[in-house]
Formats: C-alpha cells, structure tokens, sequence
C-alpha cells in the first residue's frame, strides 16, 4: 500500500470547526473509504464510538487533537503542521506577536 500523504493540521483543531478543516476531514473521509471501512469499524480500531466518527466526519464539532491523531494513525496517515497565513498577517500589523506566542 503506498504511503498516505500527510494531511496539513491547521488552527481549526483548536478552535470551532472553520471551512480550513474541511481538506482535513475529506481526507479522513476518502482515506475511511479506500479502505473499505464503515464508521464503526474505525470508531473500532482508534478506541472511539461509531457516533463520534460521524460528528468528525459531519464537521459538528473540532475534535481534541488526540482523537484526530488516534483516526490518523488506524487510517495509516499522518498529520502535518503547516505555517499559517494568519500568523504572517498578524506578525506584519504586530512585530511583537511572534514573541508572545513563545513565551
């Protein structure tokens, strides 16, 4: 089987689901998919329940990052951090956001 691509986290794990998690969960959606799996048979091998899956995949709701990395991992993929745009545009009206981010 071919290694799967990673799939870029963005802030949305943090935060409310927003419209930059949709490539994420269409990703977990397709790869679910490819493998021929239901929704309970992976809420099964990551330890989740059946509706939990459904929400995640639904967009209801951000999932803790852990359960995105639990679903990653039975799906044979790996998450990615990317840099964010929001952070260049909010270091360029504040040159001092980057450093209270570190501290």
């Amino acid at each position: 089987m071919p290694a799967a691509k990673p799939v870029p986290v963005t802030s949305c794990l943090v935060t409310a689901m927003t419209d930059s998690c949709i490539p994420l969960v269409q990703a977990i959606v397709a790869r679910r998919k490819e493998l021929g799996l239901s929704q309970a048979d992976l809420a099964e091998s990551c330890g989740l329940k059946q509706p939990a899956i459904a929400r995640l995949e639904r967009g209801y709701n951000a999932p803790q990052l852990d359960t995105y990395l639990r679903v990653a991992h039975a799906l044979g993929m790996d998450l990615e951090l990317v840099k964010s745009p929001c952070l260049s545009q909010q270091k360029e009206r504040n040159p001092n956001a980057l450093n209270s981010v570190r501290s």
